[in-house]
Formats: C-alpha cells, structure tokens, sequence
C-alpha cells in the first residue's frame, strides 16, 4: 500500500496537488475494493459499486487519510473526480485546522 501521507514541507490547504494526488489513491482504493480498473471518468456503479463497497471505500479514506467521508456522497454523486475532489476538500480542512488535526486532552 502507498505512504498516504502528504509532504510536510507543501500547505495541503493551498496545494493543487493535494487534488491529483487524492484522485489518484482514491482510484486505486476503488480498484482494490470494487476488483476491476477505475478509470479517471470512473463512476461507483458502472463499476460495480454496492452499499457493503461503498462502506469500504469510506473505511479505507478514513484509514489513508483521517477524515471522515460519508458513504452516502457515494450514492448522491458517484463520480469518482467529484469524490476525491470531496476527500481532497476534508484533507485540506483538517490540515488547514489544528484543532482537527491535534487530538484532545481525552485521545
């Protein structure tokens, strides 16, 4: 499995980048999980996307990156650009917020 972490030294809040390189691991985690290639204009159910896979899916970002993705999205718009471009705007939140990404008293 790739290293999901994001450069250190780049602002995700303010880095294209950070876009690119979402799509591109939110492609191979829709590969993995639904079994078949996800091309770049890849959507969850021409591919063969279910609930227990959207499910998956939304466990594996949580895993990759530490924010939390409703499977829901999935069903409502389930583009695969418009849905890592979903992950890339939550990535980007919780670096652009400290109190997201620093846990509490209580972690």
């Amino acid at each position: 499995m790739p290293d999901s972490s994001l450069d250190p030294t780049v602002d995700p809040a303010v880095d294209p980048a950070v876009e690119s390189e979402v799509l591109t691991r939110v492609r191979e985690i829709w590969s993995e999980v639904l079994g078949v290639p996800c091309p770049p204009d890849g959507t969850f159910f021409a591919l063969g996307g279910h609930s227990l896979a959207a499910f998956w899916i939304v466990a594996r970002i949580e895993q990759d990156y530490g924010v939390s993705v409703d499977p829901a999205g999935l069903f409502e718009d389930p583009d695969v650009r418009r849905f890592a471009a979903q992950v890339a705007d939550r990535v980007r939140g919780r670096h652009g917020d400290q109190s997201v990404a620093t846990p509490g008293p209580d972690a």
